[in-house]
């Protein structure tokens, strides 16, 4: 993070950007997390949905569990 701080700092003069803080970089990463959670849970609705309920082949592979 502090080398980010120093290459937008070198890099951007004059543009006001601020430098980036931790709590910044947790609250992008837990917004992230939700969204690719969501995303993955209407997934595997939709995979339900073609192959128990329209008795249908799905034609896309999901990938497992993500540990972070």
């Amino acid at each position: 993070m502090q080398r980010i701080n120093e290459l937008l700092k070198k890099e951007f003069i004059g543009f006001g950007i601020e430098p980036i803080e931790k709590i910044e970089i947790d609250k992008y990463y837990k917004e992230d997390k939700f969204i690719w959670s969501l995303y993955m849970a209407v997934r595997k609705l939709d995979r339900f949905i073609k192959t128990k309920i329209l008795r249908k082949r799905y034609e896309f592979i999901l990938p497992g569990d993500i540990k972070r």
